[in-house]
């Protein structure tokens, strides 16, 4: 599993030909099988020439989603959605693609917050500006996820996940009204005091010129 990327560069055929003996079909909780996907998920990154040979075992990953449990070193599942978020990210699968469809509808709340804040520490970390079209790609994200949160009967489950946007808030790349008045709204669901406040606190340093009302609100409610 972990050398999988480079043995499909070599051998793409070879590759292909012997993916259900290194991953066979039904069997994802079995010792070989599970060995396999986590030294593929730990310590591979999301090539997209492997997504196209490995999208059936991400969907079986994703069906399997917390009936394994956690690696001692990390979260296959918290990896899973590293994976898909970046390729995401990149355009490489849409907000209809299967495999993120059933990501968002099998993960739960803590799982979905850990999705999107892997985003928003990639935005916060990455000191270059993000490209037009992934902010638009991301905002549509957030946008659905956060229809997702106001439609739910219960808004408990979606607290940490809204949460999450602390960091993409505070990481300065989108359009400063549309990231403020999301905050505002996230927050009105969201778990408080999390590990984006001190971030959150740098910003509305920023956010406070030009929107000083909604830049209190936030504070009042960290």
């Amino acid at each position: 599993g972990r050398f999988l990327p480079w043995i499909l560069l070599i051998d793409s055929n070879w590759t292909r030909e012997h993916l259900k003996e290194i991953f066979p079909t039904g069997e994802f909780n079995s010792p070989l099988y599970r060995a396999a996907w986590q030294a593929f998920v730990f310590y591979c990154g999301p090539f997209d020439d492997v997504l196209i040979v490995l999208k059936d075992q991400y969907a079986e990953a994703i069906e399997n989603i917390g009936k394994v449990k956690k690696n001692q070193r990390a979260d296959q599942d918290e990896m899973l959605g590293h994976h898909l978020m970046a390729f995401y990210w990149r355009g490489v699968i849409s907000l209809k693609d299967p495999l993120i469809k059933r990501f968002w509808e099998v993960a739960g709340p803590e799982l979905r917050q850990r999705a999107l804040d892997f985003m928003g520490r990639n935005l916060v970390n990455d000191e270059t500006p993000l490209p037009l079209e992934n902010q638009v790609r991301l905002k549509e994200l957030w946008d659905e996820r956060m229809i997702v949160a106001l439609a739910s009967s219960d808004k408990k489950e979606h607290a940490s996940e809204m949460a999450a946007f602390g960091l993409w808030f505070a990481s300065g790349k989108f359009d400063e009204r549309w990231s403020t008045e999301q905050y505002l709204r996230a927050l009105q669901m969201a778990t408080p005091h999390t590990n984006a406040d001190h971030y959150v606190s740098k910003r509305l340093l920023e956010t406070v010129k030009s929107f000083p009302f909604e830049a209190v609100s936030i504070l009042e409610k960290l």
